[in-house]
């Protein structure tokens, strides 16, 4: 079983992910959730989370700037990237850092 981290600074969007999906049949056990990349990174260093979702545009630092410092401290996860932003080279620079679509 793993555990996942949910990062977005908007609570709907949040619970509806956790609510919509069904965690158990994806083998995560549990879910932790932080409203922005300070909150994430304490979350990260305080816990073993296998799964990152995470919103691309936030206050206070993009996921992107996220994912790099995950990279910049030799984690290893599964990332995937969520948003409702138009920009597609948003989601380029996502897909080139390795994570999923």
């Amino acid at each position: 079983m793993y555990d996942a981290l949910i990062v977005d600074d908007e609570p709907r969007t949040r619970q509806a992910l956790i609510k919509s999906v069904d965690w158990k049949k994806c083998n995560i056990r549990h879910i932790y959730e932080a409203s922005n990349i300070t909150e994430a990174k304490a979350q990260l260093l305080e816990k073993k989370i296998d799964v990152l979702i995470c919103d691309i545009e936030m206050p206070g630092g993009t996921g992107q700037d996220l994912v790099d410092w995950i990279r910049d401290q030799n984690r290893m996860m599964g990332v995937m990237m969520v948003t409702c932003h138009p920009e597609f080279s948003y989601v380029q620079k996502a897909i080139r850092q390795g994570c999923y679509d």
